[in-house]
């Protein structure tokens, strides 16, 4: 990766767990100064901390809040000044419920639409703010892998293999697009990227045959409310 490669500074949401974590332990090992943000301070520190001693780098954990404006600006401003600067932003924290739309509550789908798409937005306006006064900085915004996210959903076979993925192989295409600085799309794994290309083209009432085929239809209703017990409780949703 330098400020063209491997020490670039990096500050990444939701980077306590699953994608976010990954991330920032392969980005540490590539040699890039790295800050976690997540809801949970404890837990950002911890993690930190343990990231840190494993990769013997230091490594920030900072509280913060995406879809509070001014806790986001001032995860921000911290790590920009602990990192000595700010060259990339992961916009990684995000939430999925599962189960009938319909069972929804609606402070859940409140909850869902600030975190996924305010918080993303937040992010987005207040890096690209600061990237532009400087001439230079890059953006990435990840969306669904196989992490407690995803717990109790059991996808199958032809789906796993299109759409699945764990969260080292996110981690590996993320350190490969800063590390490239590169701009647009990135599906992983690449046969699903061929896949979508492919279905795109199709008829309407030929995708929804493939959709079907594939149980993407059910997939979010079908799952084990035992092994997302612990998740729906933490994201303030009941199944």
């Amino acid at each position: 990766m330098g400020r063209k490669g491997a020490d670039r500074r990096i500050a990444i949401t939701g980077g306590t767990r699953g994608i976010g974590r990954a991330t920032a332990e392969a980005l540490v090992a590539a040699g890039a100064h790295v800050a976690i943000g997540d809801i949970d301070t404890a837990l950002a520190e911890k993690t930190a901390a343990e990231i840190a001693g494993a990769r013997g780098r230091p490594v920030i954990g900072i509280g913060m809040d995406v879809t509070d404006l001014q806790s986001f600006t001032s995860f921000l401003d911290q790590a920009e000044a602990e990192l000595d600067g700010l060259d990339v932003l992961i916009n990684n924290a995000g939430i999925m419920p599962t189960g009938s739309f319909l069972d929804n509550s609606d402070a859940l789908v409140d909850r869902v639409i600030d975190i996924n798409v305010h918080g993303v937005i937040n992010g987005s306006r207040l890096a690209a703010a600061r990237f532009t006064k400087r001439g230079h900085g890059h953006i990435v915004n990840v969306a669904m892998v196989r992490t407690e996210l995803t717990a109790g959903i059991n996808p199958g076979k032809p789906l796993q293999g299109l759409a699945v993925i764990a969260p080292e192989d996110a981690a590996a295409a993320i350190v490969d697009t800063v590390a490239h600085q590169g701009g647009g799309l990135r599906i992983v794994p690449k046969r699903g990227g061929s896949a979508l290309k492919s279905a795109i083209v199709l008829p309407e009432i030929a995708r929804n045959l493939l959709a079907r085929a594939l149980g993407l239809h059910t997939v979010a209703l079908e799952t084990d409310k035992a092994a997302r017990a612990d998740y729906q409780a933490r994201i303030g949703g009941d199944e």
